[in-house]
């Protein structure tokens, strides 16, 4: 795949990355409450998804030199 405009690409993988992150949250049973979670399964599926897009984020963040 060739990616033309790398910004927009990077501002897409962040858009994806917020919708997954509220999928997860959903799929937790939100951030209180006692009750099990709903739906565990998907949870850990969105976990790793979301690692995966974080990874491949932050990879070629350029760090300063000390």
């Amino acid at each position: 795949m060739r990616v033309v405009d790398v910004r927009k690409w990077r501002r897409a993988k962040l858009i994806v990355l917020a919708i997954v992150t509220v999928a997860l949250l959903w799929c937790m049973g939100g951030l209180e409450g006692e009750e099990p979670m709903p739906y565990p399964e998907a949870t850990f599926v969105l976990l790793g998804v979301m690692g995966y897009l974080v990874h491949n984020l932050t990879k070629h963040w350029k760090h300063p030199h000390n």
